[in-house]
């Protein structure tokens, strides 16, 4: 397994911004309440990993929030773009949860906050969160 360089990291959280953009640009208003539903479930699961401190399993739980949240596009090669580049996305989550020193659960909460962005239903407001 090869590190990952500072171009590396450029390159997966630039491509990750664009997806998770197009995402919100499809799919914010939401539209179809099942999608909103999914987001809630991954963030309540995300959570209880977070209240266990479980972190063997957090990384992949917080991931399957913001695959989520890709998946309220409606977009299928959207969300298979976005899931092809899970391990290295949670590369970079672990990354930056690291850099900003917080613990699960501001994590888990940070997210919280993001979610309730999204079912306000502003997408420029979305956009920027």
């Amino acid at each position: 397994m090869r590190t990952l360089t500072r171009h590396d990291v450029y390159e997966i959280v630039t491509l990750r911004e664009d997806l998770e953009a197009l995402a919100v640009r499809l799919g914010v208003p939401v539209r179809v309440p099942e999608r909103l539903e999914r987001c809630r479930a991954a963030l309540a699961a995300f959570e209880e990993v977070g209240r266990a401190g479980d972190e063997s399993r957090f990384l992949h739980h917080k991931f399957e929030f913001h695959l989520s949240l890709v998946a309220l596009a409606g977009h299928s090669r959207l969300t298979e773009a976005y899931r092809a580049l899970s391990f290295q996305m949670q590369l970079c989550m672990a990354m930056n949860r690291t850099a900003r020193r917080e613990s699960l659960l501001e994590n888990v909460e940070r997210h919280r906050e993001l979610l309730a962005v999204v079912e306000a239903g502003d997408p420029e407001v979305a956009q920027r969160a």
